[in-house]
């Protein structure tokens, strides 16, 4: 486990998107490593604050299908 890996993955530990197994892997890697803990508490403070903001309601399911999507060809796409 390094660094360039938990950040790859920082937004889907934040979403919970992660099997516990992985999710225990970058939390522990999280525990060991500063300059990784601190962006990821940035990440979360950021994350609280647009969901404070922005108010509770959830995306319409088209909406979060489309993102989803754009967000695997775009990773696709970069491989």
């Amino acid at each position: 486990m390094n660094c360039r890996e938990v950040l790859e993955e920082i937004y889907l530990i934040l979403d919970g998107e992660l099997s516990p197994e992985r999710c225990e892997e970058l939390e522990g890697h999280l525990e060991r490593c500063s300059d990784c803990f601190g962006h990821h508490e940035t990440e979360r403070l950021f994350k609280d604050l647009v969901r404070r903001r922005c108010g509770c309601e959830p995306a319409p399911p088209q909406l979060v299908t489309r993102i989803r999507f754009a967000l695997q060809v775009e990773v696709s796409g970069s491989e």
